[in-house]
């Protein structure tokens, strides 16, 4: 029998994804049969093993007092990663040059190619660990066939938000799709 008043939901990470994710965390998901509701876990196990594709098998429990869960149910599940005082900069910015991650920097007309690594993503943006800093006008658009001192004009270029980067605590989103078990 059926206990219908919790779900445990399933669900798969990359096992480059894992330190993104702990017990206790909270899991967002929408069902695919419940377009606009959303439902509110927490992360219950994290398998110590990872499968022969690189995932890891996590499980999170889902309260479901009205019954609107049912089992084997497909649903898109978030987790929101907080990072406190990060630079985050779109990631359309991040091109690779020389097998290394670039971007280019607007200063004095110029664009100017600076290393970077970055830590985590997600579909739109990416967290900068180093080689950028905090007021940096970070080059978005038009920047692909770019080399280090071209000259270049604010108009013809988009910038990340606001014109220059700043640090801020950001929610990182990992969307998954995965069904109940």
């Amino acid at each position: 029998m059926l206990d219908l008043n919790t779900m445990h939901l399933v669900f798969h990470l990359l096992e480059t994804e894992l330190s993104g994710i702990k017990t206790g965390q909270t899991v967002e998901l929408t069902p695919f049969a419940l377009p606009g509701e959303s439902f509110r876990g927490t992360v219950t196990s994290i398998n110590p093993a990872v499968d022969d594709k690189g995932m890891i098998r996590i499980t999170a429990t889902v309260p479901n007092p009205n019954h609107r869960l049912m089992d084997g149910m497909n649903a898109r599940v978030l987790l929101k990663n907080t990072i406190p005082n990060c630079l985050i900069i779109p990631k359309e910015a991040v091109l690779y040059r020389q097998n290394r991650q670039v971007v280019f920097i607007y200063e004095e007309g110029k664009a100017i190619w600076k290393y970077v690594e970055t830590s985590h993503e997600n579909s739109t943006h990416v967290a900068i660990s180093d080689g950028l800093e905090e007021g940096m006008e970070v080059i978005v658009e038009n920047n692909l066939n770019l080399a280090h001192e071209s000259l270049v004009t604010q108009s013809s270029l988009r910038f990340a938000t606001n014109n220059a980067i700043s640090k801020s605590e950001v929610n990182f989103i990992l969307l998954l799709y995965e069904s109940w078990n």
